[in-house]
């Protein structure tokens, strides 16, 4: 059976490797940079499409982290930090929706389908699935390196990319897949820049987990999001008793999810009501921000007359968001952005019943206090910071006092202002382009790489949430499942053809 006690699973060894990797093997070698969701889900994928190709591929993930972390949403071994999505939405495995379900029940959590598990048994879940796939493997091979990729150029003679590793080794392969996954948060931008060198300061929130601070110490949080939430959760855990102040210009934070329907027949008839109204109301036609609010809005209205709540429109709206999003012009899309983000941030991205139920003790004990304020000031001495705050609407200037200042801002999205230096240097050989509009990677169809010269890079893939760009969603499992198996199988129709094993065996 599962436990959800603290604890973090035993950490997988990463195995040695040679100063020159690939040139040893007669299998293609495909490099998949990050060890997260996507990185794993690719590299499973990849495992299988070999075996049932008859075929052999040699994958190798690049992951500087040294355990099994399974990426920073999932790094956690606490049990108060849960999905945001029940289990029953969160398989894997885009054609088995029932896989993570059976999973669980299998370790003996019952009744999981509408459970928000701790994410913990998420970690151990993807950890079961790569592992299955590379015992399964047959022909092909998995390796796991626990250094960072820091820079990739062409093959001399053009025939893949080579990776060139933290540790000084170069991994020469014929296709590469960024699966970075999120961006830490960029600095806000306060002129002190010498502040974000402070021990008073913690830009990763997930790196500066136990917080090192006293019980009573005043800490503040820059972002009102689900990783504020996580972090006042976790400082309550760790026994902080201080006052808790989460800031963010417009002071919005997460809603909750509601309790999850068991009628299946129900929920189909509901989906398709609110289908129906979504297309009276012309979405799928709305070529503008604006528009896109008002016809959305007027669904939400004419739902909840009928009894729908608005969280059942807003999952209706899943299935055609990239289209929507594609239909907008850049304009469009810079100004949906700009003003309706935020709003659809905190309606999408929802807590799980039981964190927002201690969330709400939080507040409502006065320890955890939301402010809506832009950050103009920071002013540190021997006893911690000074954070000048100009309240919204009033423009009324205030002053917190904090033992600790924790980003909580969510990722970077800008790739050419990142502190990830293998982006860095893509953005530099001109081998990828930055988006736009500033959301990741600019991307083509399959999640092609556009490289500066705004040619595709077919041996450069990327999933996950560089591809924000040109999907918007592309950070939740159930994007983010199916782009890792539409990865894998474009990978191998291309490198595990019968042509190319003829080729590799000429």
């Amino acid at each position: 059976m599962l436990s959800s006690e603290p604890g973090c699973p035993t950490t997988t060894r990463p195995r040695p490797h040679a100063r020159r990797r690939g040139a040893e093997s007669a299998a293609p070698t495909v490099a998949i940079v990050g060890g997260g969701f996507s990185g794993i889900m690719v590299a499973a994928h990849l495992l299988r499409e070999a075996r049932a190709r008859a075929s052999a591929v040699r994958v190798v993930v690049v992951e500087k982290s040294a355990g099994f972390e399974a990426g920073p949403a999932y790094r956690t071994c606490s049990p108060r930090h849960l999905l945001n999505v029940p289990a029953g939405r969160m398989s894997a495995l885009p054609d088995d929706a029932g896989h993570f379900v059976r999973w669980l029940e299998q370790r003996g959590v019952s009744g999981a389908a509408a459970t928000f598990v701790p994410r913990s048994f998420y970690r151990e879940y993807l950890r079961a699935i790569l592992d299955e796939a590379r015992a399964a493997a047959d022909q092909s091979t998995l390796e796991w390196i626990a250094e960072e990729a820091l820079d990739a150029d062409e093959v001399p003679g053009g025939a893949g990319l080579r990776v060139h590793l933290s540790g000084g080794a170069v991994l020469d392969a014929s296709s590469v897949v960024l699966a970075v996954g999120n961006l830490p948060p960029a600095n806000p931008p306060i002129g002190e820049e010498n502040f974000y060198d402070s021990p008073y300061y913690v830009r990763d929130p997930w790196r500066g987990l136990p917080l090192e601070v006293e019980p009573d110490d005043p800490v503040l949080l820059i972002g009102t999001g689900l990783t504020m939430l996580d972090y006042a959760l976790a400082l309550d855990e760790q026994g902080h008793r201080g006052s808790i102040i989460a800031v963010s210009r417009r002071g919005l934070v997460p809603e909750c999810h509601r309790p999850i329907t068991t009628d299946p027949a129900r929920a189909a008839e509901q989906h398709a009501r609110i289908e129906s109204w979504l297309q009276a109301a012309g979405v799928d036609r709305e070529r503008s921000a604006r528009g896109l609010v008002r016809a959305v809005r007027a669904v939400v209205m004419h739902a909840g007359e009928q009894g729908i709540d608005w969280r059942d429109v807003v999952g209706a709206i899943r299935g055609r968001t990239a289209a929507l999003w594609q239909a907008c012009t850049p304009v469009e899309r810079a100004r949906f952005l700009r003003h309706v983000r935020p709003y659809w941030e905190v309606a999408r991205h929802r807590a799980a019943p039981a964190a927002a139920e201690r969330f709400a003790v939080l507040r409502s004990s006065g320890r955890l206090t939301i402010v809506a304020a832009q950050l103009k000031q920071f002013l540190e001495d021997q006893w911690g910071v000074s954070v000048v705050l100009r309240a919204r609407g009033s423009g009324q200037r205030m002053v917190v006092r904090a033992a600790k200042v924790i980003n909580c801002t969510g990722p970077e999205t800008r790739i050419e202002r990142a502190d990830h230096p293998l982006l860095r240097a893509l953005v530099e050989r001109r081998m990828v382009r930055p988006d736009p509009i500033g959301l990741g990677v600019e991307t083509l169809e399959g999640g092609v790489a556009v490289c500066g010269d705004g040619e595709p890079c077919a041996r450069l893939l990327v999933v996950g949430a560089l591809n924000r760009g040109r999907l918007w969603e592309s950070t939740a499992i159930e994007e983010l499942r199916v782009q890792a198996s539409a990865t894998a199988a474009r990978l191998a129709g291309r490198l595990l053809s019968p042509a190319r094993r003829a080729a590799v065996a000429a």
